[in-house]
């Protein structure tokens, strides 16, 4: 009898621990969850108070002859219509490279690419070049794009580099590959109809 109560008091004595422990370890995840909690509230709210003072300050400056003027050495006279104008040119052309070429390869190297030395080699070469610093996506650019080109420093120089930076980091993230490689019966039936039709297959995984 005294062994089996020592034996059921050391069970207690050890369950005791385990739930202290569960305990301890629920506090201590408590505590970092409003910790976590209370560094976002006041990150936003520090955002937030940087916004509404800026937006205070320049919302009463803000008019279209800002809009549509260009920089100028006198503040009255100076507006950002070069800046916005170039932003939306860069951000266009950039899509327009970026998409058609995206897509395609994707397309090419899921479906159609046999798996030879060619295709893994491109596929290495896009698997580095997603990893390299936005940095050296300029340098090349100012190399390839401005000097060997001979695009100068236009805004075509710009969205080129700019769509090969976006087309290496999101490659591998396109719907069309994703779909292609799903093992679900009905997702790959569909993307084998799509495929059929270039217009379908752009509409149903693409967009």
């Amino acid at each position: 009898m005294k062994g089996k109560v020592k034996v059921t008091t050391s069970e207690m004595v050890a369950t005791r621990a385990v739930a202290t422990r569960r305990r301890f370890e629920k506090l201590l995840e408590t505590l970092f969850l409003a910790g976590a909690w209370l560094a976002l509230t006041l990150v936003i709210a520090l955002l937030v108070v940087i916004l509404s003072d800026i937006l205070a300050d320049g919302w009463v400056r803000l008019n279209w002859k800002f809009l549509t003027s260009f920089p100028s050495r006198h503040p009255e006279e100076a507006g950002i219509f070069s800046a916005w104008v170039g932003t939306v040119y860069v951000m266009a052309l950039t899509a327009l490279i970026a998409l058609p070429i995206g897509v395609g390869a994707a397309i090419y190297l899921e479906e159609f690419a046999s798996r030879n030395w060619f295709a893994r080699l491109v596929e290495l070469n896009i698997n580095n070049l997603a990893g390299v610093p936005a940095i050296i996506y300029g340098l090349l650019g100012l190399q390839v794009f401005v000097r060997w080109c001979r695009m100068g420093e236009s805004v075509l120089a710009g969205a080129c580099t700019l769509a090969l930076n976006e087309f290496a980091r999101h490659h591998r993230r396109l719907p069309v590959r994703r779909c292609g490689r799903c093992p679900t019966p009905s997702v790959r039936q569909r993307w084998r109809w799509g495929r059929r039709n270039g217009r379908q297959c752009v509409t149903m995984f693409c967009l």
